[in-house]
């Protein structure tokens, strides 16, 4: 049968190219943090609160790029492996404010040795130029508009 890989590489969009990598991308940094309980995605929540500090939710699901469904979907084994704590805020009930907890915190800073790792394996794969390369061509798709 065949596959999308047996067609000519010019039949290609970006788009694929880029979610193959993706997947690919994902999987070595899961792998590599399985053993903490957690996936890339959500090491890079604990980063980004780590990081931050307390943030009503909206703005973690903006500052890493997702919607409200897919973070509240991300977020809730987290919260309940207690990683992170969520309350409303005084001002306003409906706005939902994430917190790392100590729990979260000491998990962050053993699998930060995981995703070092995984990181290490990447820049040895691709090397450091390619490495840096990648990260600006990223940047720059990351900051396209949705419709031209």
């Amino acid at each position: 049968m065949a596959t999308l890989d047996d067609h000519p590489a010019d039949l290609f969009c970006t788009g694929y190219r880029l979610r193959k990598a993706t997947r690919r991308a994902t999987q070595i940094y899961d792998h590599a943090l399985a053993p903490h309980g957690l996936t890339v995605t959500q090491y890079s929540l604990l980063a980004m609160l780590a990081r931050d500090g307390e943030m009503p939710l909206g703005a973690l699901a903006e500052r890493v790029g997702m919607d409200r469904t897919s973070m509240s979907r991300t977020i809730r084994p987290l919260l309940k492996a207690g990683h992170v704590a969520m309350a409303g805020t005084k001002d306003d009930r409906r706005v939902r404010k994430v917190a790392l907890t100590g729990d979260g915190g000491a998990i962050f800073t053993e699998a930060s040795r995981a995703w070092q790792a995984a990181q290490q394996l990447m820049g040895r794969a691709l090397g450091r130029e390619n490495l840096e390369s990648l990260h600006g061509l990223l940047g720059a798709v990351a900051r396209l508009p949705v419709s031209p």
